[in-house]
This record gives C-alpha cells, structure tokens and sequence, in this order.
C-alpha cells in the first residue's frame, strides 16, 4: 500500500491525546512528518507535564518519523499562529493542520464559572479560528492545496444536561467550519469538523462507555476519519461536520421543517400554539 502523506507535513494539536495519539501514529504511518503540540494538562485544562508527548515523540523517531514537538498553550491568543510558524520553521512547509487539543468538565449553566467558560471557549473557539487562519494564510503563501481539520463535540447538535458550555463552543466552530469552507475553496484549502466518539482518559467513565469493550470506539477508530481528510481524496471534501464512533461514519446536517403558513399576513401570537405541530414537525 502506497503512503497516502508521503512528503506532507501536518501541525497536529492535543497530540498526546487519545485521539490525538492515534492520529500522529496513523498520520506517521502513512508517510507524514509531523509537528506535534500538546500542553500535557488535566482534562479540565489545568496543569502541565510533558511526559506523554515526549513518549509519543520517542516512539515515533524510534520508527523513523520525523517528528518535531512544542509545549504551547493554545488557549493563549497568538499561541495557535506561533505554533503554525514554528512548524513552518521546523519543516520548511505546512500541509495540514489538526486541531484535536480540547478541554472537558462538566458542569451545570448555574454552577459554572466565567473563568470555566473562558477555558472552554478560548481553546475550542478562539483557538479553532486562530489556527485556521494561520493555517490558511501559509497554505496560500505556499501556493499549495492545505487542509484545516478542527474537532467539536456531539452535545453540539443534541441536547446534553452539564454541557452546555461545551455545546456553545461545538455550535460556535460548526458554523465557522461551514462559512470558512466558502471563503477559502478558491486557494484550494479544505476546513472540516470530526466529531469523534472514542474511548480516551476523557470520557472513560461516561455512561455511553460502561459495559463497552475496551476493542470498541477506540481511538483509532476515530484517526482514520482525520487522516482521510488531509489526503488527496480527503482534500475534495469540505464544510462537511462529520461524526466516527468505531465503524461508523456520519455526517451532520441542517434540516428545516415545512412549517406553517398564513396567506398575506402575519402569524398572531395566540395563532401560533394553534400550529405548532406543523411548526416542528412538519
């Protein structure tokens, strides 16, 4: 089997991460050099320690692979751009970029902090923006083809109780995915969203994993879906919102309602629960 990255090389985020990790071994072996950033925190972003990406690092030079790594704090404004320049430094060119850093707790909209909020919204958001644009812009100056591929979650599109926060975030890189992807189709630049469902460190003791075998909704699962996207063939596809859990792969989308409708006027308030089914459902 041919190496589907041979040459390219990919910024990947969050890679110490369980899907994080899974994507730098797949994109590695498939060809890609790659510059690898994670801060090393707790789930809910706290903290630091280097030791897991240094391992991942370790093990992927043991086969290899070119691999540079940074310590970065990408909820920090201006750390996304820094990081895409220090790739640019490091590696002489940019294909890719992959944004799988995140942040993860719990909490309810009443209990939850400004600071919680800003952590959330900083890395998920600010963060997704930053490094698309930074991205994007050395992709143009190259003169190549590039491909941005953020991550959100599924509580995004469907309702979940202590999440919130993280919804809000998810929503918010949805919709700057699917505006970007018109704006830089002309420079041939790809923006996608994966929304993974993977066992990791994060979620192994959410509900939806217990009784799950450990051989299910891994994070290699999950890789394969980021990896594709920064291919050749990967490169066609963008705007696209997509789902892996496992096996599956999905795609979200919009759908509208029918709706209700008055002839020549508008609805009267009291009008309107009258028609409500034909509203939402219809």
């Amino acid at each position: 089997m041919s190496a589907l990255l041979r040459d390219r090389v990919i910024l990947l985020t969050g890679a110490a991460g369980g899907v994080g990790s899974a994507v730098a071994r797949l994109a590695a072996a498939q060809g890609a050099s790659l510059h690898l950033v994670d801060l090393g925190a707790a789930p809910d972003g706290t903290g630091r320690d280097e030791t897991a990406l240094d391992a991942l690092a370790g093990s992927l030079r043991a086969e290899d692979v070119r691999v540079t790594t940074e310590i970065r704090d990408l909820a920090v404004r201006g750390e996304p751009e820094a990081a895409v320049k220090s790739a640019l430094a490091a590696h002489g060119r940019l294909d890719a970029a992959i944004h799988c850093a995140g942040v993860y707790a719990e909490r309810t909209l009443r209990k939850l902090k400004d600071e919680e909020l800003d952590r959330v919204l900083d890395l998920h958001v600010r963060a997704s923006f930053e490094l698309s644009r930074a991205a994007a812009d050395a992709f143009v100056e190259q003169g190549r083809p590039g491909a941005v591929v953020l991550s959100i979650g599924q509580e995004g599109f469907f309702g979940v109780a202590r999440q919130s926060h993280l919804a809000a975030a998810s929503g918010a890189v949805a919709g700057m995915v699917r505006s970007a992807a018109i704006e830089l189709r002309k420079w041939g630049v790809s923006i996608n969203a994966v929304a993974p469902t993977a066992r990791t460190r994060v979620t192994e003791e959410m509900p939806l994993f217990r009784g799950v075998s450990s051989r299910s909704l891994t994070p290699e699962a999950a890789a394969t879906l980021y990896v594709f996207l920064v291919t050749d063939a990967g490169l066609k596809v963008s705007g696209e919102i997509l789902g892996v859990a496992g096996g599956r792969i999905h795609a979200f989308q919009h759908r509208q309602t029918t709706g209700a409708f008055v002839e020549g006027r508008a609805f009267d308030v009291q009008e309107i629960e009258t028609v409500w089914d034909e509203i939402t459902r219809g």
